[in-house]
């Protein structure tokens, strides 16, 4: 049986063979392969449909490592197997193996369109997360690929647009760390995005834009008026605290929406001191600097 599903062909005799009573359709092997995975991992289409019409019953089975015959077709990029099995209305498209479930590893081997079919296949669970704490929208993100990303976002309502853990950061984080334009937008335009969501260090997507020099990014989330821009990370810095360090297009930018130049960190630094030393514009961020703080003293006094 096992032989037949990883090289033959000829569906005939392997019909006429399983048509036999006394033969069982998934037998395992020492690693509790079954037909059915070889036939997945061979790309032998023909032995897949043949088992299946005859016995279903075997479409789930895992091997000792827990992979199934999906997760065997993902990892070849057997894209006519994967399709065959989704059509059927027992299949588990979230079974994971000991490391990853097939829509993460499908974006893991860049397998795009498969990666669709499974995003599209209404049991997928889109927010589970494999061996590493990541959702697919986390790990699409993470690789830079913003094609499957969107296809998440537009596709699939239910995704958590904000999950993020320990080092892996919410999906508007990465996305503007990466520049990835047409994701901060989407994102931003769900109901449920979160954006001043700090990470784990306490850095919202405004720090981190600031940080990774995404002027778009910074744009986008001052024109929304759910973004605090004077939160601050982990070390009490702010998002003008880190943009004086930068440059003056950024404390600029800050200052005219509001941004608060007094702010003192956790140890006591305030923008003005790192302004000082600032690696370039330091000149025209210090005058910045000043005339904001000249015009908060005026408004303190009154007239």
């Amino acid at each position: 049986m096992h032989l037949f599903a990883r090289k033959s062909n000829n569906v005939r005799i392997f019909k006429d063979l399983i048509s036999k009573e006394s033969v069982g359709l998934y037998p395992r092997n020492d690693s509790g392969i079954t037909p059915l995975m070889y036939a997945a991992a061979k790309g032998n289409l023909l032995i897949m449909q043949a088992l299946l019409e005859r016995d279903i019953s075997g479409l789930n089975m895992r091997n000792k490592v827990g992979a199934s015959a999906l997760f065997y077709a993902v990892e070849e990029g057997f894209g006519a197997g994967v399709y065959s099995l989704l059509t059927q209305p027992s299949i588990d498209p979230n079974g994971r193996n000991n490391y990853s479930r097939p829509l993460i590893r499908a974006l893991d081997k860049g397998h795009r369109e498969i990666a669709r079919a499974l995003i599209l296949h209404p049991k997928t669970k889109m927010n589970s997360i494999g061996r590493n704490p990541y959702t697919p929208l986390n790990k699409t993100l993470m690789k830079h690929d913003q094609e499957p990303a969107e296809f998440m976002i537009l596709n699939r309502r239910e995704i958590n647009v904000n999950y993020g853990k320990d080092d892996i950061g919410p999906p508007l984080h990465i996305a503007i760390t990466h520049h990835l334009y047409s994701i901060c937008e989407l994102l931003l335009a769900r109901k449920k995005s979160q954006a001043d969501l700090p990470d784990s260090s306490d850095k919202t997507p405004l720090i981190m834009a600031v940080i990774s020099g995404n002027l778009h990014g910074m744009k986008l989330l001052l024109a929304r008026n759910d973004v605090n821009i004077d939160s601050v990370d982990d070390q009490g810095r702010s998002a003008l605290s880190h943009a004086v360090e930068r440059t003056s297009i950024y404390v600029r930018l800050l200052l005219q929406h509001g941004a608060r130049p007094d702010l003192k960190e956790k140890d006591g630094r305030t923008p003005m001191f790192r302004a000082i030393v600032a690696p370039f514009d330091r000149n025209e961020i210090l005058e910045l600097l000043k005339a904001a703080m000249a015009a908060n003293d005026t408004l303190r006094e009154g007239p």
